[in-house]
């Protein structure tokens, strides 16, 4: 499958599925901001570990929502 590479403001990289938890949009196209991954498509952020911490809707995170960490 398809994969995203990015770094963190530390440096680090962090490899993770490239698709979105919510709606399996392509995280390739996404953006880092912070030390977050977030979606093009509806703005959820991941954390390094591939945890969904935040939803661009404001509305909680879904439990257990999180894309493959490699």
């Amino acid at each position: 499958g398809r994969v995203v590479a990015w770094r963190d403001r530390a440096g680090r990289a962090h490899v993770h599925s490239a698709y979105c938890a919510h709606l399996g949009a392509d995280l390739s196209v996404g953006r880092v901001v912070g030390d977050t991954l977030r979606c093009a498509f509806h703005h959820w952020d991941y954390d390094a570990s591939g945890a969904a911490v935040r939803t661009g809707s404001g509305d909680p995170v879904p439990p257990g929502a999180c894309v493959h960490r490699f």
